[in-house]
Parts: structure tokens; C-alpha cells; sequence
């Protein structure tokens, strides 16, 4: 019969957990490599007969999507490398720059469907509002940190929530209301996360904030429209419905498994735009339920590895790895420069000075190089040495 204290001391088999990713950092660049070769093969799959028969190209669209993911991928590659705290100093020129863009849309952006979003460049043209998205972040990240990090009293009612409500603004009279939207929600759920209001104020702000999106609804005809058609596209499915009711049955069309890659029919003008906001409708038509389930995955595998690798970051550990190395760097050379220092106040201590030894050579007497013998010479020649040694703090060494 075995004793308890037998059993639980007994050596148990450990259990090997095979994993498929070494780290978080190599499933998050996975995975996200994944989704841009299947969204390039999408834009290229939905747009080259509207490419053709409106630019003569249909590798038109294609060739401004790898130029922008290329330029994204540099810009990835480079905030990756860089130290985060810097975007602390270059937060005013960034967010001056943003509102630049967006007042100028006004001016010199191209009008399409009644709004204006983009801003032509020589090679591309790029939409300030997912821009501003970014900035809108980053503010409203600065302030809510440095209120948690003192303990002091969070609130939404500062200057950079006034240049986030601006940007905001700017937007909403493109108009753009959807990223208008975005860009206030996102820091106004920073601040309800980072504050952890009471149940009655939670309340009060999300009341507010659902009777502020409905007065910004109710204040254009075609998005109170647009809301009534979403909630019934079949009333009107030649008209305001048509683009829903379209999609919906290009994506049921492709069934289980698809029409296969290129040989959706939608795109041929069943489908309006099918090259933009409605690509992954094509997406479902080609590769069918399977590979809309799939995409949906990545996404779903995607999703905890960041939030993982966010929590694994300490709320006091503020240096980046590579202000760390360099702090690293210093510390080193400082070590090595204290060092240097106490082997020369040693040499002096045991030798005098060099220039002494060659007066002593020329004259031809000789004085010892030790610090036994030589009488009260060599405890004379180590006194200025000792001195200095004690005002640099490394009178100890110098003993020893």
C-alpha cells in the first residue's frame, strides 16, 4: 500500500503541448500575411472587368492595391523598429497635418456620389478620414494613460478630445458619418474603459450617445432612407434596395464550395461597385461557404493572439526594447569609463606618473614601481591619486 505522501511525491509524465506558432509575434505576421494574399487575389478577382472596361487595364485597380499595400508594409516594417514614445513629440505636427488634409479635401478633392474623401496624389489617392482614425487613437490614448498613470480624474473633456471632436467634424461634412462615427466611438470607449463608470453614468453617456447618432440620422433624408431600406431591402429592390438585395444573392449563389476563383458572374454589372465595399461578396461567390468561413477564422485566430500579446505588456514598463538597448548601451559604457578610470588612478598609485620615470632614466637613479619599497616616495606620489580617487567614489579600489 502506498503512502499519501509516496503518491505525491512520485514523478508524473508532463504533458507536451505541440504548438503551432513559436510566439504571438509569428502568428499575428502569419496570419495577417494570409489575409493579404487572399485580399489581393480578391481585388484583382472583383475589379479587372470593371477595370477594363473603364480604363482599357484590368490590372488598373490591382497595380494601385500593391503599390498601397507595399507602402503600408513599409510603414509596418518602420513602426515595428521605432521607438513608440516618439509619436509623443511628433503628435502636434501629425495631428496639424491631419486637419490640413481634411480642410483641403474641400478644395481639391475629386467630387464621387455627392461627397469628398479623397485627396489626389501623383501616384495614388489617399483618404485623410482613415488617417484621422489613427490620430483619434493615439490622442485619446495619451490622455487616458497619463490620468491612469498619476491616478487622477479621467475625463473626456480636455483639449485632445476637443481636436478628436474637430477631426470628427471635418469628416461629417464630407460627409462621412459612418467614419465620422468611428472616429469619436473609438476614444469615447477608451474613456469609459479607462474611467469604470458606475452603472446609472454608463447609462447616461450611452443614452447620449445613441440620441446624438440619431439627430445626425435624422438630419439627412437619404440616411434616414438608407436605415429603412436596411432593415427591409426587399421593399424597394430595384431601387434604393437594389445594391443589398444584390449582394445578398451573389453571396448565396456561391453555395457550399463556390464558382471558383474568376468565375464569379456577378462582377460582370449584376453587382454595382463589386470592386469595393462589396468585394467579399464575390469572395463568397467564388470560394462559397468554405471560404468565407475560413476568412472568418483568421480572424477569429487573429483577434486573441494581439489582445494576448497587449496584456503581456506591464502598465510600468514604458520602454520600448529598443530604448532598452540603448539604455543598455550607456550603462555599459559608463561601467567600462568607471572602470578605465580606477585602473589609471592604480597605475599612478603603484607607478607615479610616466613623465617621472623618464626623468628618472635620464638622471640615471631608479625609483621602484611597486608600492613596497621606495620608502615615503611612493606614498607621497600616491596621495594626489588618492585624493582623486575619493572624489570620484572609488577610494575602496584604490585601497585594494
Amino acid at each position: 500500500m502506498v503512502e499519501k505522501g509516496e503518491a505525491a511525491a512520485a514523478p508524473r509524465s508532463p504533458l507536451v503541448r505541440k504548438k503551432f506558432w513559436s510566439s504571438d509575434m509569428e502568428a499575428v505576421f502569419g496570419i495577417t500575411l494570409v489575409l493579404l494574399v487572399l485580399g489581393t487575389v480578391n481585388v484583382f478577382s472583383s475589379s479587372f472587368v470593371s477595370a477594363e472596361l473603364r480604363f482599357d487595364d484590368a490590372y488598373f485597380f490591382l497595380k494601385r492595391h500593391l503599390i498601397s499595400m507595399s507602402l503600408g508594409l513599409v510603414l509596418f516594417f518602420i513602426g515595428a523598429r521605432a521607438d513608440y514614445h516618439i509619436w509623443r513629440k511628433l503628435m502636434p505636427w501629425v495631428l496639424a497635418l491631419t486637419v490640413l488634409a481634411l480642410v483641403a479635401v474641400f478644395f481639391i478633392g475629386p467630387e464621387v456620389n455627392g461627397a469628398r474623401r479623397w485627396l489626389p496624389l501623383p501616384f495614388m489617392q489617399v483618404q485623410p478620414a482613415e488617417g484621422a482614425k489613427l490620430v483619434a487613437i493615439m490622442l485619446a490614448s495619451a490622455s487616458m494613460a497619463a490620468r491612469v498613470r498619476h491616478k487622477a480624474r479621467v475625463s473626456p473633456f480636455n483639449l485632445q478630445y476637443a481636436c478628436i471632436l474637430v477631426m470628427a467634424a471635418l469628416v461629417e461634412k464630407e460627409p462621412d458619418m459612418g467614419t465620422a462615427c468611428v472616429i469619436i466611438g473609438v476614444p469615447i470607449i477608451l474613456y469609459l474603459v479607462a474611467a469604470q463608470l458606475p452603472l446609472r453614468r454608463l447609462l447616461a453617456v450611452l443614452a447620449a450617445l445613441a440620441a446624438g447618432a440619431a439627430f445626425f440620422i435624422m438630419s439627412q433624408t437619404y440616411r434616414i432612407e438608407r436605415v429603412r431600406i436596411m432593415w427591409d431591402p426587399w421593399q424597394d429592390a430595384q431601387n434604393a434596395g437594389y445594391q443589398i438585395v444584390q449582394s445578398l444573392s451573389t453571396i448565396g449563389s456561391g453555395e457550399f464550395l463556390g464558382m471558383g476563383l474568376g468565375v464569379g458572374v456577378s462582377k460582370y454589372d449584376y453587382l454595382p461597385e463589386a470592386h469595393t465595399d462589396f468585394a467579399f461578396a464575390i469572395f463568397c461567390q467564388e470560394n462559397g461557404y468554405l471560404g468565407a468561413l475560413f476568412v472568418f477564422l483568421l480572424y477569429t485566430a487573429l483577434a486573441p493572439r494581439v489582445r494576448y500579446r497587449r496584456a503581456r505588456c506591464r502598465p510600468g514598463d514604458l520602454q520600448h526594447a529598443h530604448g532598452r538597448r540603448r539604455i543598455s548601451r550607456r550603462r555599459r559604457a559608463a561601467a567600462f569609463h568607471q572602470l578605465w578610470r580606477q585602473l589609471a588612478h592604480l597605475h599612478l598609485a603603484l607607478c607615479g606618473h610616466p613623465r617621472e620615470h623618464r626623468q628618472d632614466r635620464r638622471g640615471g637613479a631608479a625609483r621602484p614601481c611597486t608600492g613596497s619599497g621606495g620608502g615615503g616616495g611612493a606614498r607621497e606620489r600616491a596621495a594626489p591619486a588618492y585624493r582623486s580617487a575619493r572624489r570620484a567614489g572609488t577610494e575602496d579600489t584604490f585601497r585594494r
